[in-house]
């Protein structure tokens, strides 16, 4: 458990971290799933208007996988 807090310490204010080190193994899309759950569709939706403002995104609907394309925006 005092590795847990520990661990929770380290990566507190530290989403851009983890989201670096996302590798897509079980444990870890559990975990973003899970938060994912727990915020409001408010927040998610401004989330992901800031996340996406310098690139178009498209979404190929049978995987649900996101592709980036950059746009010109300046």
């Amino acid at each position: 458990m005092k590795m847990k807090r520990l661990l929770r310490t380290l990566m507190q204010g530290q989403l851009s971290k983890a989201a670096k080190l996302y590798v897509e193994e079980s444990h870890q899309l559990a975990a973003w799933n899970h938060l994912e759950s727990q915020i409001p569709d408010e927040v998610l939706d401004e989330f992901f208007e800031l996340y996406s403002a310098a690139t178009e995104c498209m979404i190929d609907h049978a995987t649900g996988d996101m592709k980036e394309i950059f746009s010109a925006v300046k």
